[in-house]
């Protein structure tokens, strides 16, 4: 009698055991107490409950960043809006995948619930109304970003949902180590040894201010960005204000739809280096006006701050090589090649 109840005791205490073990294999800070479920805050504060594994995915955003992390076979669906520096690094099977919208911000609501996603991953362009009919519809969705501040939580987050946290943790590490470069580089240097730097956006006299996201790579190169005071994230400026400032860098945005030939490089900073009054501008005696490809300020701005420090301060980057390790980023992330123009001169 006492041995089947020792051997009852063993049998209740393995089966407790086990349940246990399944109940927290993928319990962290940022799942749920349960296998088949993980949840994850959004960047507009949203705890979103992800079904674990994710098997179908819609990218209205994103779809580069899931196919670096090696999940590329879970897309269903794709926007129209990618560049071509993205379609270039994306093999054709995703590319051919259904469109389900010309931007982010205006899905084919209908279209999308025909393909039963598990996720839809967006921008915070998409409307609360949007968002609404896709949970109401049953489908979790994020709305995140691969850029700027949110770039290490969402990849991290990502990860976890992808069953990919390695691949993540190797990207971001790969990414710390030339942030980290710069960085250390710049940090003592004091504020009468950093250049003035101009950045502008699309359009003319359109800069950053405080807490854009372009100021911060301005800062985190060593420059000083000229809308530093500005009220605004996304400052207006004006040809006053620049000739009076003199900044000693000016660097300009090239949006993919002015185009991406060298001429059109040519064309955007004759532009500036046209303008009334900018002759005299340390930046225009000096050389050191810039074309940047906004690709390199979005998700590859790891490459956009390399070359602002380089042109920032050359004699602290001389073992610098931003092309070089755009390429090795580009083979490292998605197996191909980089082509094309990037900055001018």
């Amino acid at each position: 009698m006492n041995k089947k109840f020792v051997i009852l005791g063993v049998v209740l205490v393995v089966i407790i055991c086990v349940l246990c073990a399944g109940v927290y294999t993928l319990t962290s800070p940022n799942t749920s107490p349960s296998l088949d479920a993980v949840t994850v805050i959004d960047a507009t504060g949203a705890e979103v409950t992800v079904p674990y594994p994710v098997n179908r995915i819609v990218c209205l955003s994103a779809v580069e960043t899931v196919y670096a992390l090696g999940a590329g076979d879970k897309i269903v669906a794709i926007t129209g809006m990618l560049t071509t520096d993205i379609k270039e690094v994306l093999p054709s099977h995703i590319l051919d995948l259904p469109i389900v919208g010309d931007t982010d911000s205006a899905p084919n609501i209908e279209k999308i619930i025909e393909l039963s996603p598990d996720l839809i991953l967006a921008s915070e362009r998409l409307s609360d109304e949007n968002r609404k009919m896709f949970e109401n519809a049953g489908i979790a969705v994020i709305e995140d970003s691969s850029t700027g501040n949110r770039r290490n939580q969402y990849i991290t987050n990502l990860g976890l949902i992808l069953n990919a946290e390695q691949r993540a943790a190797d990207i971001l590490s790969y990414e710390a180590y030339y942030w980290n470069l710069v960085t250390e580089r710049v940090a003592n240097l004091p504020r009468n040894e950093k250049p003035l730097v101009y950045f502008e956006w699309y359009t003319e006299w359109f800069s950053t201010g405080p807490d854009g996201s372009y100021a911060k790579l301005i800062e985190a190169a060593g420059g000083i960005n000229l809308g530093e005071n500005a009220t605004v994230t996304n400052p207006q400026l004006n040809a006053e204000l620049i000739i009076e400032q003199s900044p000693d860098i000016v660097i300009r945005m090239l949006d993919y739809t002015s185009g991406e030939t060298l001429d059109a490089f040519q064309k955007l900073h004759n532009q500036v280096l046209s303008r009334p009054g900018l002759s005299n501008l340390k930046a225009v005696k000096n050389n050191q006006v810039y074309v940047i490809k906004s690709t390199l300020l979005v998700d590859r701005d790891l490459v956009g701050l390399l070359y602002f420090a380089k042109w920032f301060g050359p004699d602290l980057f001389v073992d610098m090589d931003p092309e070089a390790v755009h390429a090795e980023m580009v083979e490292k992330y998605f197996g191909t090649t980089i082509s094309g123009v990037y900055v001018y001169p």
